[in-house]
């Protein structure tokens, strides 16, 4: 299982020239990706941008990428001389009137380049190779900080489970309590009023089943299971945890409608609470 959120970095070399990629992500719904690098390389967009999502499904991804010269290497300078001809005639008569100087000629635009950074073509292997590097430390990140998510996700389901089985534990001594406070309202019901007792009965089994949360308490712990088998896929969950979460959260909300009970509603907040917890870690699980 991986986290959205990691930090990586790649170096390859082409001659002199050093390829930097920086590569962030944190969470997202969906995969946004954004590219920067030198205009010159701005043709190999949909090349980074399929090297990115072999890797990464969802998730908000920054990718920078920056040419550089190696270090201690002195950068080679051009001198364009046909523009520096086309300059001196111009400024001939202006050195000759006194109005600027020889050395002028040198700051004239164009008239000194840094040669360029290598062709498109010359770098594209590289380059990939130094996207490849900066997503391999990407997703270790990502690897290191998911193992933390589900640890922390296995915990919180823990203590859910746990919880289920204190309601399931006090349970019977609530049903009891429940039956014996119907029957007596009934009794008095039914010594108060001339109505039919077999119309009276049926409504306070109709009653009766409303307040039973059985059902509830199996589907809750089915989604446990679930959530479960989740973390131990290797595929991207985040979207099915953040599912089973609501679901899970569906049921416990149930629960609370149905039993008006002091003891079942402390542990209801609790429950919701712990779900709450799960689906804030999800967020954060590509």
């Amino acid at each position: 299982m991986r986290s959205m959120t990691g930090y990586g970095t790649g170096v390859a070399k082409k001659g002199r020239w050093i390829f930097e990629t920086e590569i962030k992500s944190v969470n997202h719904r969906n995969l946004s990706l954004n590219i920067y690098f030198p205009g010159e390389y701005s043709a190999l967009d949909p090349l980074v941008r399929s090297l990115v999502k072999e890797r990464i499904a969802r998730g908000r991804v920054d990718l920078n990428i920056n040419v550089v010269v190696e270090e201690g290497e002195v950068p080679e300078i051009s001198l364009d001389t046909s523009l520096l001809q086309a300059y001196n005639q111009a400024i001939i008569q202006a050195v000759g009137k006194g109005m600027v100087s020889e050395e002028f000629k040198l700051s004239l635009p164009g008239v000194l380049r840094q040669k360029k950074t290598p062709e498109l073509e010359e770098v594209k292997e590289v380059l990939q190779g130094s996207i490849k590097q900066a997503l391999e430390q990407l997703i270790f990140m990502q690897e290191r900080e998911g193992e933390t998510l589900k640890k922390e996700i296995e915990e919180y389901a823990k203590k859910i489970a746990e919880m289920v089985q204190s309601i399931k534990g006090i349970l019977p001594e609530i049903q009891k309590e429940h039956y014996h406070k119907l029957k007596s309202k009934l009794e008095s019901f039914l010594e108060e009023n001339d109505f039919a007792e077999e119309r009276i009965m049926m409504e306070a089994g109709v009653l009766a089943e409303r307040s039973d949360i059985q059902e509830e308490i199996v589907r809750l712990e089915s989604h446990l299971e679930h959530l479960s088998g989740a973390l131990r896929e290797k595929n991207a969950v985040g979207k099915k945890l953040d599912f089973i979460a609501q679901e899970m959260l569906r049921e416990i909300n149930t629960i609370g409608s149905k039993i008006n009970n002091r003891e079942v509603l402390y542990r209801v907040i609790e429950l919701k609470s712990w779900v709450e917890k799960i689906r804030e870690q999800v967020q954060n699980i590509l």
